[in-house]
């Protein structure tokens, strides 16, 4: 499965147009999920994912986090504000430290583009 993310906090903004048109030019199945309206906090550096490399930070990127793992390869789709990520694709991405522990890295060999 090919997941699609779209960043922006706009439903059907520039940033979700262009992921769905990638992933309409995929093979096989595919999956989109928009972070408009989710609620994603940074990551707090509690730490407590070096266990077992999932986060114990309930909100909405726990869902997310489900479907990166199980995801074949990724699309992700970044507003850029100010030559930077915006504020909610950088909570996404900051969060995705819980992915590297244990001596793995559960992203390892996943093509994200």
């Amino acid at each position: 499965m090919i997941l699609g993310i779209s960043g922006s906090p706009r439903l059907d903004g520039i940033t979700s147009n262009a992921v769905k048109e990638v992933l309409a030019h995929c093979e096989g199945e595919t999956k989109y999920i928009t972070l408009s309206g989710k609620h994603i906090g940074g990551c707090i550096s509690c730490l407590a994912c070096t266990k077992d490399n999932v986060c114990i930070v309930q909100d909405d990127f726990q869902e997310i986090a489900k479907a990166m793992v199980e995801a074949d390869a990724i699309v992700l789709g970044v507003p850029n504000y100010y030559d930077v990520p915006n504020g909610l694709s950088h909570c996404l991405l900051e969060r995705c430290f819980c992915f590297r522990h244990q001596e793995k890295f559960l992203l390892k060999d996943k093509p994200i583009v």
